[in-house]
């Protein structure tokens, strides 16, 4: 069966097929059956040579196969015409032979130029690489990639799309790449590889741009002075490429001097906006200005598409905007009702409630801390209430890295702490959420795999939907009190966070949701109802 991306391979092999059976007729060749035999093993050699840069079959055995069972066909034709009696002429001959070698010459020279022109003046194939630890960032890492190509004629290296040997990475960012940019996380520089990058960048005097995410936290002393420990590993693994602790330790110094641009992700920004300043800034404009940046209101249409992720999650986030963007076609040949992203930080719960509740389906985005955010658990929990009434929106869970299904110890410790009225209500429309079969959106992974990934999500997406169903839905999910207009006293806030079980400033901010965390949704809920 041939790769997707090589369904016309069928049409090669028609033309070769055909081009083999109107040699013998042609005026030029059609007496000469010396003639007819060296242009058919032509014309068998070119399809072979097209065969192996295509490499159309999915199995590497079937692609050698299908090569040599090409170099059979022209040796039996070669035998053929030793083993018969063939008058041909040998000004013909000559001929051909002639200009058979002179285009050997030709190619032989041309590729010899080409490799000296290569060695001597390397050209950047990218405009900008993208160095980042793959297992926090992916997602945004990608999203940058997307944002800068939609921006402009940018062509940026990823190595999950454009890497297809490990060991030429290095020459990559040395040869072929004109500007560098580190996406600093947790764990960006502890990854062997991404040492290795910054080292070569600025072994290479690449231009380099230093970006400093939420969670990065600048080396302390005591680690640079003790390098063996740095890396995930040891050192081990770079020595064969040359690269020693030293040049490591160097190599970071330089990075976090004056000399090197820096950017900070700026937190006052609303997530999804965080992403665009970044960009911007890397290719070259100013960075916006957070007090004249205000987030959106959430808004929609009768029948649209809602996709929900955690708004303290950047990568969730991330992951949630490429996803719209793989959609977004797809989805308006289905429907000009649009998509909803709903990455705003500052998200109003009931305004989620209501867009739930017009929608043809939600897909849900499950993240690290998704089931400790209160925007994901309105979700989840809004989305059954409506499946059990109305059996619409269509749910569509989408797991994304790093994420864990909940266990017994969620249920009894976790959740009490976070919804805490109505647990047992809530708990039930949880286990019931987790019986729909999961999607696998893995932001880590090749684009190729991210479209099917995106195309299996749209084929959940119901082809039919009823407005005047959407219309009653909405308003039999109508809350009680809810007076959104009295801000100074919050009556219908109150009142509607006391029934739906969700718990305002004060009550569980302080809590641990763990040894070792705390309820991921404090701080976004902290903020919106600050007002409270």
């Amino acid at each position: 069966k041939p790769e997707a991306c090589a369904r016309f391979y069928g049409i090669i092999v028609l033309m070769r097929s055909l081009t083999m059976c109107l040699v013998p007729v042609l005026p030029v060749v059609r007496d000469d059956a010396a003639l007819q035999i060296g242009l058919m093993c032509f014309v068998i050699f070119a399809f072979a040579t097209i065969q192996q840069q295509i490499r159309p079959w999915r199995c590497d055995r079937a692609n050698t196969v299908d090569a040599v069972l090409s170099m059979c066909l022209a040796l039996l034709l070669i035998c053929g015409s030793l083993a018969s009696d063939i008058q041909s002429s040998d000004k013909a001959i000559h001929v051909v032979g002639t200009i058979t070698f002179v285009l050997f010459l030709l190619v032989v020279a041309f590729e010899i130029v080409r490799a000296v022109h290569t060695h001597l003046r390397p050209r950047p194939h990218y405009d900008i690489f993208v160095s980042h630890a793959k297992e926090d960032c992916g997602a945004r890492a990608r999203l940058m990639k997307l944002q800068m190509e939609q921006r402009g004629r940018h062509r940026v290296f990823l190595d999950s799309d454009d890497l297809r040997n490990l060991d030429t990475l290095l020459d990559t960012v040395k040869d072929h790449v004109d500007h560098v940019v580190v996406l600093l996380t947790r764990a960006t520089l502890h990854r062997p590889w991404c040492a290795a990058e910054i080292v070569m960048a600025l072994r290479a005097n690449k231009r380099i741009t230093a970006v400093w995410t939420q969670s990065f936290q600048p080396l302390k002393d005591e680690e640079l002075d003790n390098p063996a420990s740095l890396l995930d590993g040891g050192p081990a693994m770079l020595a064969e490429y040359g690269i020693s602790c030293s040049d490591v330790v160097d190599s970071y110094k330089r990075l976090f001097s004056s000399t090197t641009r820096t950017i900070k992700v700026q937190i006052d920004l609303p997530t999804n906006v965080r992403f665009e300043d970044v960009v911007g800034q890397v290719l070259g404009d100013e960075a916006k200005d957070p007090r004249k940046v205000s987030s959106p209101d959430l808004k929609g249409s009768c029948g649209m598409l809602v996709i929900s992720s955690d708004p303290t999650n950047e990568e969730a986030t991330a992951a949630a905007l490429i996803l719209e963007a793989k959609l977004r076609d797809d989805f308006m040949e289905l429907s000009n009702a649009g998509i909803c992203c709903m990455t705003h930080r500052q998200q109003d719960l009931l305004s989620l409630k209501d867009l739930m509740a017009q929608s043809r389906a939600i897909v849900i985005l499950l993240s690290a801390y998704s089931l400790q955010s209160m925007v994901q658990l309105t979700a989840i929990l809004e989305a059954m209430e409506q499946r059990e009434e109305n059996a619409v929106p269509a749910t569509i869970p989408v797991n994304l890295p790093g994420f864990t299904f909940p266990d017994d110890h969620y249920y009894a410790n976790v959740l009490p702490k976070i919804w805490r009225s109505n647990t047992e209500w809530a708990e039930t429309r949880i286990r019931s959420f987790f019986k729909h079969i999961a999607v696998g959106f893995d932001t880590r992974a090749a684009d190729m795999f991210l479209n099917l990934q995106a195309k299996h999500v749209m084929s959940l997406v119901p082809l039919r939907f009823d407005s005047s169903m959407s219309s009653s839905r909405k308003s039999g999910v109508a809350l009680p009190g809810e007076n959104f207009e009295d801000t100074s006293t919050c009556k219908g806030s109150s009142a509607w966070a006391q029934q739906s079980g969700i718990v305002l400033p004060g009550e569980v901010f302080e809590d641990k949701i763990d040894d070792n965390s705390v309820c991921k949704s404090s701080p976004w809920a902290a903020q919106k109802f600050d007002h409270i």
